[in-house]
């Protein structure tokens, strides 16, 4: 029942910013979202449909996008030259 109620919070969600119709069929949105592979799909998704990333320079865009790249915790050590 709890998990229940976490999925149609979810599904509101997804259905207020459009990233899936009343019927739930997917969107241009949410065909983006399932494209990105960073740390959080919806905020890079909002930031590329807001059209906030045409009012940045490059170099503005990339540290803005370089904030939304995961990066895995490892052990390895890494030299650097």
């Amino acid at each position: 029942m709890v998990l229940g109620d976490d999925l149609k919070k979810r599904r509101r969600v997804l259905r207020q910013l459009g990233y899936v119709d009343s019927d739930m069929v997917v969107q241009a949105k949410g065909h983006v979202a399932c494209e990105i592979s960073t740390s959080d799909e919806i905020v890079t998704t909002e930031l590329i449909f807001s059209g906030i990333l045409k009012t940045l320079t490059t170099e503005q865009a990339v540290a803005l996008l370089s904030c939304l790249v995961w990066t895995e915790k490892s052990t390895a050590k890494v030299k650097v030259r």
